[in-house]
């Protein structure tokens, strides 16, 4: 939920300032689905309900069955079911306050910050010239709620909303275009290792620190 809500927040200014709708799509992660059939189904149900929390456009249902058979006709009906029955109960339970939860919070931020340090480096490989620097980057890493609440004037404007329409905005950039996503420089990163594709293996030699990075489960 941390992860999903950081990312919500990095782009939602988009919309805010461009003709950029956002759609959420959720779902339950596949890998973690128990194969005991009606360990699954209770699984669904709460991971149902804790989608909940990120106001989704759209559920995608994961049969309960999946880690253990594929789908047929009548797991997926259930599964449905199941999922309704999640919507309702969320509908009607007196909700918990979990944005505020300190430690899905500090979570969240230090993903957002993490985020957008790969972004930056993303825009600097780009040739991006702008207002955020290394220097005062970790400026840049708060709420508009926080940053105007700061006494220095020239600070009140830096949080992560200034910082990502920085990074997009062409002017920053010798060419005159954001080239953060441009076919070259997302190929740099991928030889570089900003992009990560955890434990992938590389053919091409170029792109072998793309497969070096690792993951583990850390308190999940």
């Amino acid at each position: 939920l941390a992860k999903m809500k950081a990312a919500f927040e990095i782009i939602e200014p988009l919309s805010k300032h461009f003709d950029y709708h956002i759609v959420k799509e959720t779902r339950g992660g596949l890998s973690s689905f128990p194969p005991n059939l009606d360990e699954a189904k209770s699984h669904l149900a709460m991971t149902t309900y804790w989608q909940m929390f990120m106001e989704p456009d759209i559920v995608h249902v994961v049969s309960y069955c999946e880690a253990h058979h594929d789908a047929k006709p009548e797991d997926i009906v259930a599964s449905c079911d199941i999922t309704k029955q999640s919507f309702k109960e969320y509908e009607r339970a007196p909700l918990p306050e979990i944005w505020n939860i300190p430690k899905v919070a500090a979570r969240k931020e230090e993903l957002k910050k993490g985020a957008m340090y790969n972004i930056f480096h993303l825009a600097l490989m780009g040739g991006y010239e702008g207002k955020v620097t290394l220097d005062n980057f970790s400026k840049f890493t708060v709420s508009k709620e926080v940053s105007i609440k700061r006494e220095k004037t020239e600070e009140q404007e830096m949080n992560y909303e200034t910082m990502l329409l920085d990074f997009i905005d062409g002017k920053n950039y010798p060419s005159g275009e954001c080239n953060m996503i441009s076919a070259d420089n997302l190929d740099l990163a991928l030889q570089v290792g900003l992009f990560q594709a955890p434990q992938v293996t590389v053919i091409d030699k170029r792109y072998e620190l793309t497969g070096m990075c690792r993951t583990k489960i850390v308190d999940g």
